[in-house]
């Protein structure tokens, strides 16, 4: 909805020197629709006959939002990686020391059978 608060940013935006371009990407990071302010910058202008209002069409992108949805991705990607890393060391290490308690018993086991066998009566 254009507002006359709309109309008047326009103006004081456009007497300082601003581009409508400019103008625009400003109002859209301020939360003002794209419509409204189209329609705003044709309700500012002055229409005389030789000078009718004419609609025009700005096209708007928005290559912050991308830019930060993927920054969030990639953090999403580093914290996953670090969390396989983690399970992989931690895996590793348990895996292991069953590995190595298990042939450590395997071998007193096997010390002992022998040294029973061994010994005199």
């Amino acid at each position: 909805m254009v507002t006359q608060e709309l109309l008047n940013y326009i103006k004081t935006q456009q007497s300082h020197g601003f581009s409508r371009e400019d103008i625009t990407q400003s109002l859209i990071t301020q939360g003002w629709q794209t419509i409204d302010i189209n329609e705003a910058f044709n309700q500012s202008q002055p229409q005389t006959p030789n000078n009718p209002a004419q609609p025009t069409q700005t096209v708007v992108t928005t290559s912050s939002t991308s830019k930060s949805s993927s920054g969030f991705k990639i953090i999403i990607y580093i914290i996953i990686g670090i969390l396989i890393l983690a399970l992989a060391g931690i895996a590793t290490y348990f895996g292991y020391g069953a590995f190595v308690n298990r042939n450590t018993e395997e071998q007193i086991n096997q010390v002992q059978s022998d040294n029973q066998g061994t010994q005199f009566n």
